[in-house]
């Protein structure tokens, strides 16, 4: 649907734009959308940061990991998620990212934490430096869409995981064959995706690979305030990028994109 993207141009821009990320997405680092409790809350700083921990609460809760479970946090970013896991459940987590500055950032916080079972490797998620049936489980968040060999993604996901291994993720998809100009734009070239799988292609793919679907989720509206809020929070120091956050939310209110959940088990 958009512009032809490389796995260069998604380890480029990300390595490009990182600085920038700290200040207009979560000044923690983080870089996922929030589950909101009220979708009418105020359109404010803390309910953005609440939703954001929120929502790895809900993955976490749906995820049956523990203090025993191997888990690949795949497109791992700047190592929050994969800190908070280690944290709350004593689990070891290996966290694999594109981009080489996100890593050395995972690793430069995982270094204050000698006593966790981390690590973090550069590496892509079509070529998964790991052996087989290695995982329990692969956790991951907005990373799918900027892969753009997906289907070969989740055959090396199927491949690491082992008997009965749990693949929890969410990521952007779209809802319309054909996107407007401005989705184009603001949403696909800005972010270098090619394409996007719909929520029904996401479900077969999954099924052909080999994972039975137990959960899908439709988390749109909570996407489209979480753009909201964002939109308002960085307009003054970046305005450029609050058109952005804002076409995104007109986006999902238009019925071009959504945001879903997928809970999976390897069969």
């Amino acid at each position: 649907m958009g512009k032809k993207f490389t796995e260069f141009d998604t380890e480029k821009y990300y390595n490009t734009v990182e600085t920038q990320y700290q200040v207009p997405w979560n000044p923690d680092g983080s870089k996922h959308w929030g589950y909101f409790d009220d979708l009418d809350a105020p359109d404010e700083e803390e309910v953005l940061f609440q939703a954001s921990d929120r929502w790895d609460e809900y993955m976490l809760d749906q995820s049956s990991i523990n203090a025993e479970s191997r888990v690949l946090d795949l497109g791992c970013g700047n190592g929050n998620t994969a800190l908070y896991l280690a944290q709350k459940t004593g689990c070891e987590v290996v966290g694999i990212d594109i981009s080489e500055i996100h890593i050395a950032n995972a690793q430069e916080k995982a270094a204050n934490f000698p006593e966790l079972n981390l690590a973090f490797e550069k590496a892509s998620a079509t070529n998964l430096p790991s052996k087989d049936q290695h995982f329990s489980h692969v956790w991951s968040q907005g990373t799918l869409l900027h892969i753009h060999e997906r289907d070969l993604a989740l055959r090396e996901i199927h491949r690491v995981l082992g008997k009965s291994g749990i693949l929890l993720f969410d990521d952007l998809v779209a809802l319309v064959p054909q996107a407007s100009e401005s989705t184009l734009q603001y949403v696909y070239d800005r972010l270098h995706l090619t394409e996007l799988f719909n929520p029904e292609s996401y479900v077969n793919t999954l099924t052909k690979v080999g994972f039975k679907v137990l959960e899908a989720l439709d988390l749109t509206l909570h996407m489209k305030k979480f753009y909201d809020i964002q939109a308002k929070r960085v307009q003054a120091q970046f305005p450029e990028r609050s058109i952005a956050y804002q076409k995104t939310s007109e986006a999902a209110v238009a019925g071009e994109i959504g945001w879903w959940f997928y809970l999976c088990q390897k069969v």
